[in-house]
């Protein structure tokens, strides 16, 4: 194994032990909600982009779906609203099903979708569906599986090791949402599981992007960033490197999504990939140069990261009014160059 190929290895394990922390800390919590009684009146009701929410928990899943080789489809109708939605709750519930979808899926695929069924007053009625090609589940053991404790494989199959609780805290929470589960299942062929919710929808409009707060309180760093990245392990990476420097992020993963917020909001610099889908990293950069030019703003520091060597894109990038390009990973000594540019500018 080569210097490079070692590293990424190291990468990937480390994105899988990390993403693996993070779903066993949301499973012990639910524990402690459950026991405490407490799973009602946890956290309040809040506004939600169903559609940067479904990439969220994908970016979540992404490290185990890629160890296992595993193909995923994320499938998002193209009207998703913002809705009025206790965004914890949903999503410990759809993490669940869809750790459970991994867990039981040694080959094949797995596939998230959100559907918008109507609109009725003022309701958004949702149809959430995951299902996966893996060992399935026995037509007798069905209407066990949201039982307390119960396990539809046994404890000595190794691989599925579990408590037989992460299906019942589904249903708990469910009925917290006033939502409601269908599962269909055929034994060696894989296992769906159908939600329906009927969510009041929000007035805040889409803008396709994801605030994330960030994990340092550094009041020189207030204002937000701007990353664009389509590959979700790549993306996790960033954001982490740059929410331990202080940063609030802002998160895009397509060049027509980075172009919108870039117009509609105040950022201190942008970081895109150059390869993005619908618009390419350049051409995001060069409508947005043209835009701020007829609109009269202030000079927007944009820099690019790039899979490639710097030099095969170098004029391309400045002809697109980029600032720098840089290969790909990001890492601090990185982000300490954008911040000593950003000074000169």
């Amino acid at each position: 194994m080569g210097l490079d190929s070692f590293k990424k290895a190291k990468e990937y394990g480390q994105m899988i032990h990390a993403a693996g922390d993070q779903l066993l800390e949301l499973f012990n919590v639910i524990i402690n909600l459950i026991d405490s009684e407490r799973v009602a009146d946890f956290v309040k009701a809040e506004s939600l982009d169903l559609s940067e929410f479904a990439k969220e928990l994908c970016v979540l899943m992404e490290p185990s779906i890629y160890a296992k080789g595993l193909k995923f489809k994320l499938e998002l109708d193209k009207n998703l609203p913002f809705i009025i939605c206790n965004r914890i709750k949903l999503k410990r519930a759809l993490l669940n099903l869809l750790s459970n979808a991994v867990k039981f899926t040694k080959n094949g695929e797995i596939i998230f979708s959100i559907k918008l069924l109507d609109i009725e007053n003022k309701l958004a009625n949702l149809e959430i569906e995951i299902s996966d090609t893996g060992i399935g589940i026995c037509a007798d053991k069905l209407n066990k599986i949201f039982d307390h404790f119960y396990r539809a494989h046994p404890p000595y199959l190794a691989q599925y090791s579990g408590h037989g609780i992460g299906l019942y805290l589904v249903k708990e929470i469910l009925t917290v949402l006033g939502g409601e589960i269908k599962v269909s299942s055929e034994e060696g062929k894989g296992t769906s599981f159908i939600l329906h919710f009927h969510f009041p929808l929000s007035d805040k409009l889409s803008d396709k992007t994801e605030i994330i707060s960030p994990s340092t309180s550094n009041t020189n760093k207030i204002n937000p960033i701007l990353i664009a990245e389509d590959n979700a392990i790549v993306l996790r990476v960033v954001k982490t490197l740059l929410e331990k420097a202080g940063y609030n992020v802002i998160v895009t993963m397509d060049g027509k999504a980075a172009l919108d917020a870039s117009q509609n909001n105040s950022f201190i610099w942008a970081l895109l990939d150059i390869g993005l889908p619908k618009l390419r990293g350049t051409e995001a950069a060069q409508q947005y140069r043209d835009w701020e030019k007829e609109n009269n703003k202030l000079r927007l520091p944009i820099f690019a990261l790039t899979g490639h060597a710097v030099n095969e894109v170098r004029k391309e990038c400045k002809e697109a009014g980029i600032n720098q390009v840089f290969t790909k990973p990001l890492t601090d000594k990185i982000i300490q160059e954008i911040e000593s540019i950003i000074k000169i500018v």
